[in-house]
């Protein structure tokens, strides 16, 4: 927090990625210019390569026949904020009932104590549950094409960009209703938020069984990521914020706070 504030005092701008961001940004620092302010949603930009999921689950986790599967993805560095625990136990259930029904989760270690001590004993005991520690970005970008839906499980996201790529995959996305995820998704028309496990799964069976109520979501997803995620609309705005700091530095000489320039 000390860090952030002095930061904070020294910018010429303090940009946000979501109105509930920048909602909380005022609250911590209540003395910050409501005109020093701004939101800029993140562009997404996806590459999928010729990477196969049902291949690399063939070959490293013997799931000879993962094409047939209904996979749910998570994206995410494994830590503690991401959560990759917390559907665990909801998915070994589905997987029970639906033999066909997998949770793969993709990303690298990030915290080795939690790894080792929670994340790992938890997958040891859980059926139907597949880890895959890491890939390229574009390997993973055709993982989230492949993959039946995305699911975000996180204790906090400031916007994830996962989400983002797989509405731009045309993947319907399953996330956690936290701040972050809400600020993109409205539920039940461009994806699907859950607030506890049992809602995930109820919802992810709803997925299951209704392949136009899946089809709207994808469409509205692209449409919604189109208008409000592009690269175009992110470069002009920080070029805007940069000329215009540049501006107000010329116009008003040497800007200090705190005694710093």
């Amino acid at each position: 927090m000390t860090v952030m504030t002095s930061a904070v005092n020294r910018a010429g701008c303090v940009i946000s990625f979501c109105d509930s961001l920048q909602k909380k940004a005022s609250a911590l620092w209540p003395n910050l210019p409501p005109s020093q302010m701004t939101v800029i949603t993140q562009a997404v930009i996806t590459k999928p390569s010729v990477f196969s999921l049902h291949r690399h689950l063939q070959d490293n986790n013997g799931i000879c026949d993962s094409e047939d599967r209904h996979i749910f993805l998570l994206v995410g560095a494994v830590r503690a904020v991401k959560n990759p625990i917390y559907l665990m136990e909801t998915f070994t259930e589905l997987h029970r009932v639906n033999q066909k029904i997998l949770y793969v989760i993709i990303g690298p270690v990030s915290d080795e104590r939690y790894y080792n001590e929670e994340f790992q004993p938890a997958l040891q005991r859980s059926e139907g549950v597949v880890y895959i520690p890491g890939l390229l970005f574009e390997d993973t970008h055709k993982a989230m094409h492949q993959c039946f839906a995305l699911v975000n499980s996180s204790e906090s996201e400031g916007m994830s960009l996962a989400i983002l790529e797989a509405m731009q995959l045309n993947t319907p996305v399953l996330a956690r209703n936290i701040p972050g995820n809400s600020a993109v998704i409205q539920d039940g028309q461009n994806g699907l938020l859950f607030s506890t496990p049992q809602e995930c799964g109820k919802k992810a069976l709803r997925l299951l069984s209704d392949d136009t109520y899946r089809a709207q979501l994808v469409f509205s997803a692209g449409e919604y990521v189109a208008v409000h995620h592009s690269l175009k609309q992110e470069e002009a705005a920080y070029v805007n914020i940069v000329q215009q700091i540049c501006k107000d530095d010329k116009d008003d000489g040497p800007i200090c706070v705190n005694g710093h320039r």
